[in-house]
């Protein structure tokens, strides 16, 4: 269970952006052709059953995750190794389908009972549960191991094979909702059988007896971070429960959606990427080499992320809105502010995350559920009152705060030796050449060209003569990551 052939962090972050940019591009196929075959309210009906799917998820999951990552045994033995296995891996996703079958066998029951509400479409959904426990387990085994090239591979494979599947399902069969779970469930059992041989395979597991303790002080850790993950999904997803249970129909859930689903591309392409890559160095480096090489760390990751994420803002002030009409078609222009603002907040909560990890270093997972769950009921206290005033613009503002909220309790609360605010000289030069790069656009006059693609191109061009071009230009140290990053270093935190 050792570390393949280990690189750097910059390595690994480059493999996942790029698997993540293949997963955009799935979207891209996908987004033009779902979005044009379902309409507002099927998306609207994905959007809620998903939310549900997502809260049992999380909840079943038990915070393995994150407790792998904190107690890998790095360096370790066979027997050190098997012992994890077992106790991290094994048990948890033991525990967790147990729980799920016991559930999904009520909701039968109801169904064939008649209950109100329990409808295909929801079997469906939580179907797709025990799919996504499964792939949970295996991706953070990949990603505590440092097995970058495995994780982004699987990622990739199984969003391509989802959009066929999915497409096929709705075009020839079923033009739905459950059309779409269906396309899901084919391509996800083909990948997580996969998953599963590959952690058969490649993982030792101990047959003796169970360790009491050793299972308990995992529990103890990870169960905050399981409640942590349902506050997170109820902090990004309550509001589309919300809208459907105050605006009493799905169509602003599924305009909504749209442009919320589009922006968390983004927020993959940054967040989730940069966690699959940074986290798992973070750990080790603080484990080995302590808070001075965290820190280290953090410079050389935040330099590129916030020239990054400022670029993203600047981009989608300017074609964010055209974007949307390019993949969508005009039908869903509604949902180009919830794109726009839902993107631009989840940029600035990526640069947020980063300078403020560190609760979890010190095993402090019961802090970071009470600052998650904190947010999660100021998001429901917000939906409330902007919902009823602004719709489904309302619902963005209140889930696109409470994130940028998060991203600033996080660093308030990290410990001070683990904490890293961005350079200041790296923030302003990002925030001038975004201003600047979005005055470009105005002279230009992109908004007067007549077609969408036209104007793409021009905002495009915009971003990458008024803002990229400048800072690399102007930012010696940025030029000297850049090369460092293409010369594949092979040792750790080289790069």
């Amino acid at each position: 269970m050792g570390t393949a052939g280990r690189v750097g962090i910059g390595t690994h972050y480059l493999r996942y952006a790029a698997s993540n940019l293949l997963v955009l591009a799935a979207g891209f196929v996908s987004f033009p052709i779902t979005t044009r075959l379902l309409d507002n309210h099927e998306f609207g009906v994905l959007a809620y059953f998903d939310t549900w799917a997502l809260l049992l998820a999380g909840m079943l999951k038990l915070g393995a995750g994150e407790a792998m990552l904190r107690f890998y045994p790095h360096g370790g033995d066979e027997h050190a190794l098997a012992r994890f296995g077992t106790h991290f891996i094994l048990l948890p996703m033991v525990l967790g389908i147990g729980a799920w079958t016991l559930l999904f066998m009520g909701l039968l029951v109801a169904r064939g009972a008649g209950v109100e509400g329990v409808s295909g479409a929801m079997l469906l959904a939580m179907a797709t549960v025990p799919l996504t426990l499964c792939a949970s387990h295996v991706q953070w085994v990949m990603t505590v191991r440092e097995r970058s090239d495995l994780s982004s591979a699987a990622f990739v494979i199984w969003r391509w094979l989802e959009v066929g599947t999915i497409i096929v399902v709705i075009v020839f069969l079923l033009r739905s909702a459950a059309g779409a779970y269906v396309g899901r469930l084919v391509a996800g059992v083909i990948v997580v059988a996969w998953m599963l041989k590959w952690l058969r395979d490649s993982t030792p597991f101990s047959r003796g007896a169970l360790d009491r303790p050793y299972a308990l002080e995992g529990l103890r850790y990870g169960l905050p971070m399981a409640l942590n993950e349902v506050a997170s999904v109820i902090l990004g997803l309550i509001d589309r429960v919300m809208l459907k249970q105050i605006l009493a129909d799905y169509s602003p859930v599924g305009i909504y959606t749209i442009g919320f689903a589009l922006a968390s591309y983004l927020n993959v392409l940054l967040n989730a990427a940069i966690s699959k890559a940074f986290m798992p160095a973070a750990s080790r480096v603080f484990v080995s080499e302590g808070a001075d090489a965290v820190r280290a760390l953090k410079r050389q990751v935040l330099r590129p992320l916030v020239y990054g994420s400022a670029g993203i803002c600047a981009g989608l002030w300017l074609g964010g809105s055209d974007f949307i009409l390019f993949v969508s078609g005009p039908s869903k222009a509604g949902s180009a502010p919830v794109f726009v603002l839902v993107g631009i907040c989840f940029a600035l909560y990526s640069i947020l995350t980063v300078a403020g990890y560190g609760l979890l270093l010190e095993k402090r997972s019961r802090v970071v559920f009470a600052l998650t769950a904190g947010c999660a009921v100021a998001n429901i206290g917000l939906n409330l009152v902007l919902i009823p005033r602004h719709g489904f613009m309302g619902a963005a503002w209140a889930t696109g705060s409470s994130y940028l909220g998060l991203g600033l309790l996080l660093y308030a609360f990290c410990p001070a030796r683990l904490r890293c605010a961005p350079e200041i000289g790296v923030v302003l030069r990002a925030a001038c050449a975004a201003l600047a790069c979005v005055v470009l656009g105005k002279i230009v006059g992109i908004a007067a060209l007549d077609h969408v693609f036209v104007r793409l191109l021009a905002a495009a061009a915009c971003v990458l003569a008024g803002y990229v071009v400048p800072v690399i230009a102007t930012d010696t140290a940025m030029r000297t990551q850049i090369r460092a990053w293409f010369a594949r270093p092979r040792v750790a935190g080289a790069d």
